[in-house]
């Protein structure tokens, strides 16, 4: 089961990247794939380069800015993210939030965040914990606070 695609989760590239740019049968679906129209699929150099740009991170939306996806790459961004998850190609970065308390200061985390910043549950994870808050809002709480950091792995 693959989870719905997220413009603001972060994937890298795995030891089988190389595998697309080697093995024309799993090139040729990728193309094929990632297309937005089987009439005028992307390049494969260009279709390559898209997804060896995911790296720790950096966005599926930070891509598909600096890429023009799906407009001038012609690409799929969903498709294309779920086909590189299915094969192995990249994986998803999770982000773990840890909160610490240093005495006397004052924390703009609001109170029902706190206990789940223990660096043992995910963004997913919190988000739905909390009625399904979205993970741009509780990024922008994490951003705000300096004693919480992120693990990423």
């Amino acid at each position: 089961m693959l989870a719905h695609l997220q413009y603001s989760n972060c994937y890298c590239a795995t030891s089988r990247l190389p595998d697309l740019w080697t093995d024309a049968a799993l090139m040729e679906e990728y193309l094929r794939t990632c297309a937005l129209s089987a009439a005028s699929p992307p390049s494969p150099l260009v279709a390559y380069r898209f997804a060896a740009a995911f790296q720790h991170g950096t966005t599926v939306k930070d891509l598909c800015l600096r890429f023009g996806v799906p407009f001038q790459l012609k690409i799929d961004p969903q498709a294309t993210v779920q086909f590189l998850v299915v094969r192995g190609v990249i994986r998803r970065v999770h982000r773990f939030p840890y909160w610490r308390q240093p005495a006397g200061q004052e924390c703009k985390v609001p109170e029902l965040l706190r206990p789940l910043f223990t660096g043992g549950k995910s963004y997913d994870e919190i988000c739905c914990r909390v009625g399904g808050m979205s993970q741009t809002t509780l990024q922008k709480f994490i951003e705000c606070e300096p004693n919480v950091a992120v693990i990423s792995k």
